[in-house]
C-alpha cells in the first residue's frame, strides 16, 4: 500500500511539473526576490552564498519530517489492525503530499525560479482537497470516481490564476473552506473532545499561517529578532503544525468511528 499510494501521488505532481515545464502557467502572478521576505541575510560567513535566507530553507524539512513520521504511524496502525485498508489509503496519500512538497518549498526558497513558486501555489490546493476527499470518504464510503473528480477539480481549478484577479487567493480559500465544512461534517458525526482540540488547533495553524505570511514585514519592523525568525518563517511552522493536527483529527474521527462500528457489530 505504500508504495502504490507512493505513485499515485507522484504522477499527478509529475504532470503538474510537466505543465509548469511547458510554461503553461509562465504568466502566473507570483512573487519572487528576497524583498519578499523579511529575513536578512545571516550567518554568511559559515553558509554558502546561495542559502542566504537559512531559517526560512532549513524550516521546509519539517514537511518531510512530519511526512515521514505519518508514514510510519500508519504503517504501524495497519499492523496493530487499528486501520483497514481505505484508511490507510487516506493517510498514505496526505502524508506523501506533505513528504513531495518540502523539496518543492525548498528550491522555491532557494531558487527563486518561477517555475518553482508556481508548483509551490499549485502543490497547496490538493493537501486541502485530500481533507475534503478523506472526510467524503469516511462519511460516506470509497468512490473512485468521486476522488479522481474531485482531485482534478483542485488541480484544473488553479488556471483561474491566469485570469486578471487574485485567483490563486480566491481559490485556496475556497478549498479552506471546503475542508473546514467537512471536517465539521466529520465531527457532527463522530464526536469526541480529542477530535474536537485537534480541529482548533488546525484551524489557530491555519489562520496564523495566513496572518504571518500577509504581515512579514510588519512583523520585521516591529522587531529584530523578526528580521531573523521571520512572520514567513513562522507561517512554515504553523503550516507544518497544521498537517500535523489535521493527521491527529482525522486519526481521532477513525477511531471512534471504528469504535461505534465495533459496539453495533456487537
Amino acid at each position: 500500500m505504500m508504495f502504490t499510494t507512493f505513485f499515485l501521488t507522484l504522477c499527478p505532481l509529475l504532470l503538474m511539473c510537466l505543465l509548469v515545464y511547458l510554461e503553461m502557467f509562465k504568466s502566473a502572478p507570483v512573487e519572487l526576490g528576497s524583498k519578499h521576505y523579511a529575513e536578512i541575510p545571516s550567518m554568511t560567513i559559515f553558509l554558502p552564498e546561495w542559502l542566504n535566507m537559512p531559517f526560512n530553507t532549513v524550516i521546509n524539512l519539517g514537511y518531510a519530517v512530519v511526512g515521514a513520521m505519518w508514514l510510519a504511524i500508519t504503517s504501524n496502525n495497519i499492523d496493530r489492525n487499528i486501520f483497514d485498508e481505505t484508511q490507510s489509503f487516506l493517510f498514505y496519500v496526505f502524508n506523501w503530499m506533505a513528504l513531495f512538497y518540502a523539496p518543492i518549498q525548498l528550491l522555491r526558497i532557494i531558487t527563486q525560479e518561477h517555475e518553482f513558486a508556481v508548483l509551490d501555489q499549485w502543490a497547496t490546493l490538493p493537501f486541502f482537497m485530500w481533507v475534503v476527499i478523506s472526510g467524503a470518504t469516511i462519511l460516506n464510503g470509497w468512490s473512485t470516481h468521486r476522488i479522481i473528480i474531485s482531485i482534478l477539480i483542485s488541480i484544473v481549478s488553479y488556471v483561474v490564476v491566469l485570469l486578471p484577479i487574485p485567483g490563486f487567493e480566491i481559490t485556496l480559500g475556497l478549498h479552506i473552506a471546503a475542508a473546514i465544512y467537512v471536517a465539521r461534517a466529520l465531527y457532527a458525526k463522530y464526536p469526541n473532545k480529542m477530535a474536537k482540540a485537534f480541529f482548533v488547533k488546525a484551524c489557530i495553524c491555519c489562520l496564523g499561517f495566513i496572518f504571518l505570511k500577509l504581515f512579514d514585514h510588519q512583523l520585521g519592523r516591529l522587531h529584530l529578532t523578526f528580521k531573523y525568525l521571520s512572520g514567513h518563517f513562522l507561517s512554515k511552522i504553523c503550516d507544518i503544525l497544521q498537517i500535523h493536527y489535521a493527521n491527529l483529527f482525522l486519526l481521532n474521527i477513525i477511531l471512534t468511528k471504528n469504535k461505534d462500528s465495533k459496539k453495533k457489530a456487537e
